[in-house]
């Protein structure tokens, strides 16, 4: 699931050697996969604010924080070649730039806001 780009194929991975190693992998891999499961709950929290309140706040939280996790994962992971490259690894980075182009169109003005 962590590999299989064209820099990494599945096949030429080697697993640890050594209790030690193994260890620190996989301890690296769990953080990871609760730093995913951390960001999808932002990203409900983020969709409710921006659903029920209409909140430019909630979109720049989605346009800052959640940016930061899918643009780093796609820059060092999938664009090396680290990950391969599907609709699976690449759908996360996709919806997240679609979601910021389209949703200020439907928050309320900022102009009518400060009058």
């Amino acid at each position: 699931m962590l590999t299989g780009g064209r820099n990494a194929p599945h096949e030429a991975f080697q697993h640890a050697a050594d209790a030690l190693t193994a260890n620190v992998h996989a301890h690296l891999i769990l953080n990871f996969c609760l730093d995913v499961g951390g960001y999808g709950v932002l990203g409900f929290f983020v969709a409710w604010m921006i659903w029920k309140q209409g909140s430019w706040v909630g979109y720049l939280i989605g346009l800052i924080v959640i940016g930061i996790g899918d643009l780093a994962f796609l820059f060092v992971q999938v664009v090396p070649g680290i990950i391969e490259l599907n609709a699976g690894t690449i759908g996360g980075p996709v919806l997240w730039f679609l979601a910021v182009a389209i949703t200020p169109f439907g928050l309320p003005s900022l102009r009518r806001r400060q009058e």
